[in-house]
């Protein structure tokens, strides 16, 4: 069994909101061949990342715009994140 190329949380000051991570499918949109895009540029981060955006607009507003909100998203492969801010 294979880790998940990408993993998302959405946090606030309580702890996690909202967790995800890619689906076998986004995460092969980002082979070619024998190479894997990296720097969060592939067609299966894009994809990854539009189901995150969805997934944290249907929180409720409560949840969505909590002060000290954070998001983070994890590439697996590289150890590389993507940190910003939400409800400041």
């Amino acid at each position: 069994m294979s880790m998940a190329r990408y993993h998302y949380t959405r946090e606030n000051e309580n702890g996690v909101v909202l967790y995800l991570e890619s689906e076998p499918a986004e995460d092969a949109m980002d082979e070619f061949d024998d190479e894997i895009a990296v720097g969060f540029s592939g067609n299966g981060y894009l994809s990854f990342w539009t189901r995150c955006r969805k997934a944290a607009e249907a929180l409720p507003n409560g949840l969505k715009y909590a002060a000290g909100g954070r998001c983070v998203i994890t590439d697996t492969f590289t150890g590389e994140e993507k940190i910003w801010r939400v409800g400041v």
